[in-house]
């Protein structure tokens, strides 16, 4: 009867382990599911976090490369509309620095001049005979390294122009012109200019 009993004891005492057992490893694998599925999660946030991330530092890149590029254009505008405002007020050293040395100039279908003789031709032949001179920029438009300018300039013709004597009166001229801006300075320009009109104006004024 004492065996019987002992073993009895011996067999519940094993399967009372055994359950035990069962539960601890049943606690065990719901632990690490949980565990695995909170880590999952965790990598989840971090991953989204770092698209984030990476989406703001790539919008704040563009922010300042567009900001950059319009600086750089409004610069650009500033060098080209600053010949023609020292042209118009005779500051001719300001021109010899703002033109690049190797600057050319095409206009109105005639073959190209250098720079020296852009100069001279502005400071002798066109101030030589238009004074009071009142230019408009009227549209101003920058793309890369070109600025395109459509102006208009009220003058008083003082002075000899093209053979045609001084009239003192107000004539108005107008068109069109691209120059080249790089490293600070004028390379190019291309001109056109509503000539046949201006000479229309200064020779209706003599025949009167």
């Amino acid at each position: 009867m004492t065996k019987e009993r002992k073993c009895k004891s011996n067999g519940e005492k094993q399967k009372h382990c055994g359950s035990r057992k069962s539960r601890f490893f049943s606690f065990l694998m719901f632990a690490l599911i949980v565990s695995g599925v909170f880590f999952i999660a965790s990598c989840g946030d971090c991953a989204h976090e770092k698209n984030d991330n990476n989406s703001d530092s790539l919008l704040t890149n563009l922010k300042k490369e567009y900001q950059m590029k319009n600086e750089q254009l409004e610069k650009n505008k500033e060098i080209c509309l600053g010949v023609s405002k020292a042209i118009m007020n005779g500051e001719w050293d300001k021109v010899d620095a703002l033109l690049a040395n190797d600057f050319t100039y095409t206009g109105d279908g005639a073959d190209p001049i250098n720079k020296q003789q852009y100069i001279g031709f502005m400071k002798n032949v066109l101030c030589g005979a238009m004074t009071d001179m009142d230019m408009k920029f009227l549209r101003v438009i920058a793309e890369g390294d070109l600025v395109s300018v459509d102006y208009t300039n009220a003058m008083t013709h003082t002075g000899e122009f093209f053979k045609i004597p001084a009239t003192n009166k107000r004539v108005f001229a107008s068109g069109q012109f691209i120059r080249e801006v790089k490293d600070g300075k004028v390379t190019a320009e291309w001109q056109t200019t509503n000539a046949i009109g201006l000479i229309g104006q200064l020779k209706a004024t003599t025949q009167k």
